[in-house]
């Protein structure tokens, strides 16, 4: 939230040439964050999964979810529909974010899980008039968004726009509560869910702080995420 505030009008994260400033990016998770709570009604320690490839809408939605004091679970959108369901039905989530070219596949499989909450995003969502024409070609061109038919579902751009960071129920964190869960590539069986703190993820970050900090500029600095975010912490 420092951050946010010190660097408000500076570009926190830029994708397919679109770019969205720390305080964009920090009053729509607020936003999102009050409607998980709001609607919802989810409380501490509920997970909230996102399926989605490296978006602008994967921080909104990381720093809403865990703004909110709930738990983030990544899930690989390349899964399938089987390794889909045996993640969701593992974790008991029973809120999930997804890019709609995968929701045929929490259509298919919903009723075998706990899944009450959807919440559908677009390639395109955030990305203005290039984003109009980039879900068009993805929707209409190329075909890969298959069709689905999912009742009550919630659009990704009208909760972080319409829900307007209202107040939000102050949690208490505690640097042992679950932040994550990072699922195994269940290579010898089942997926399993490694359990990452608060404190596991600052960890991280005063590491990473600690090899590369004096050789960054803070503030000016512009590093390439290569690595699909749904993967790492």
């Amino acid at each position: 939230e420092k951050t946010c505030v010190q660097f408000s009008s500076k570009n926190a994260f830029t994708n397919f040439g679109t770019s969205l400033t720390f305080n964009e990016i920090y009053n729509k998770s607020l936003n999102l964050a009050f409607f998980l709570q709001d609607k919802f009604k989810l409380v501490k320690g509920d997970r909230v999964a996102i399926m989605m490839p490296n978006l602008l809408q994967y921080p909104i939605c990381t720093f809403g979810i865990l703004k909110a004091g709930l738990i983030v679970e990544n899930i690989n959108p390349l899964y399938t529909e089987r390794e889909l369901e045996n993640q969701l039905c593992d974790s008991n989530s029973e809120t999930i974010i997804i890019l709609e070219n995968f929701a045929h596949l929490v259509e298919k499989i919903k009723h075998k899980t706990k899944l009450k909450n959807i919440i559908i995003t677009s390639v395109g969502e955030l990305l203005g008039m290039k984003g109009i024409l980039m879900n068009f070609l993805l929707r209409k061109i190329t075909k890969k968004v298959p069709k689905y038919n999912i009742p009550n579902v919630y659009k990704f751009s009208e909760v972080i726009n319409n829900y307007n960071k209202k107040e939000i129920k102050n949690i208490t964190i505690s640097l042992e509560d679950v932040a994550f869960l990072q699922y195994t590539g269940g290579t010898s069986g089942t997926v399993k869910a490694a359990m990452l703190t608060h404190k596991n993820i600052l960890s991280n970050v005063l590491q990473v702080k600690e090899w590369l900090g004096s050789q960054l500029k803070y503030g000016e600095d512009i590093a390439i995420c290569a690595l699909p975010l749904y993967h790492i912490f």
